[in-house]
């Protein structure tokens, strides 16, 4: 199944991910988007998951999650890009748009604490970076050149390079 968005006189579309290999392809193509295609294209209709409305007694987490899905993924900011990450939302879309901000300020910060986004990253569980070793290999990249890290920080980043 495809699903398509219209950019301008141009229509976008991408691949529902079904395995691993059409994750990539759905993770290759997202990248491929210009800015304004990336605008138009939300997390909640690039994945499969359908979450019903928030009930009214939710968390601020559960809601504001419910209400990032509904942005675009091209306005998402480096807080929004991290809360979903550390949800487990989106990661075949939202991982490549991170290492993308990674590489150019891996200290990069949401509302947390600097580094916050690396960290968001780091802490997703090893499944993702087998599946994703492009991914990985990008992220090694990133954290062979740090120095001068928190603690938890560079456990963090101990704890990845030695999966």
């Amino acid at each position: 199944m495809r699903r398509s968005w219209q950019v301008g006189p141009c229509w976008c579309s991408l691949p529902q991910p079904a395995s691993a290999a059409s994750q990539r392809h759905a993770q290759l193509k997202l990248r491929g988007l210009n800015l304004k295609a990336r605008t138009v294209a939300y997390v909640k209709d690039l994945e499969d998951d359908r979450w019903p409305a928030p009930s009214g007694d939710a968390t601020r987490l559960v809601a504001t999650a419910h209400a990032l899905r509904r942005k675009p993924i091209g306005e998402l900011t480096v807080e929004d890009m991290r809360l979903l990450i550390r949800q487990n939302e989106g990661l075949p879309y939202l991982l490549p748009l991170a290492l993308e901000v990674l590489q150019l300020d891996p200290m990069a910060e949401g509302h947390m604490y600097e580094g916050d986004l690396l960290a968001a990253v780091l802490t997703r569980s090893p499944e993702i970076w087998s599946k994703s070793p492009e991914l990985g290999r990008e992220l090694r990249l990133i954290v062979s050149d740090l120095s001068d890290l928190t603690p938890n920080l560079k456990h963090e980043v101990e704890r990845f390079l030695a999966l």
